[in-house]
């Protein structure tokens, strides 16, 4: 009888064991991770009013890979776009996916305005200037 209580002694911790290991990487399978543009697209010239469309290109290197939104920073007329992956979950379809994802504002003052798009590779700048 002894044994039958050890053995199950044994089994209760170890799936309890198992469980709590189980959350530990699941919370550590959801992230942030520098991301790499394949190209970026942007027009040479937009009218006034009209939006601005930044187009970046990207691949993903697995499922639980996407483009997080973007979070821009602005100084006079430079827009600067840090690429980002978003990363969620720790059992990922091993999966190449060419993506993109569009960052768009309205052009509401006239001049030349450019846009750094960083990654992890560098940095690809498009000039737009508005009518």
């Amino acid at each position: 009888m002894q044994r039958i209580v050890k053995s199950w002694m044994v089994i209760v911790v170890l799936v309890l064991g198992t469980q709590s290991c189980l959350r530990t990487k699941e919370n550590e399978c959801s992230g942030f991770m520098p991301g790499n543009a394949d190209s970026v697209q942007a027009p040479v010239r937009v009218n006034i009013n009209d939006s601005i469309r930044i187009k970046i290109f990207a691949t993903l290197s697995n499922g639980c890979q996407n483009i997080a939104p973007f979070v821009p920073s602005v100084t006079g007329n430079t827009t600067r776009l840090p690429l980002i992956y978003a990363v969620n979950g720790c059992i990922c379809t091993q999966v190449i996916t060419h993506t993109y994802a569009v960052y768009a504002i309205p052009a509401l003052q006239r001049g030349i305005f450019t846009f750094e798009v960083v990654h992890s590779q560098g940095t690809i700048t498009k000039t737009v200037e508005v009518l």
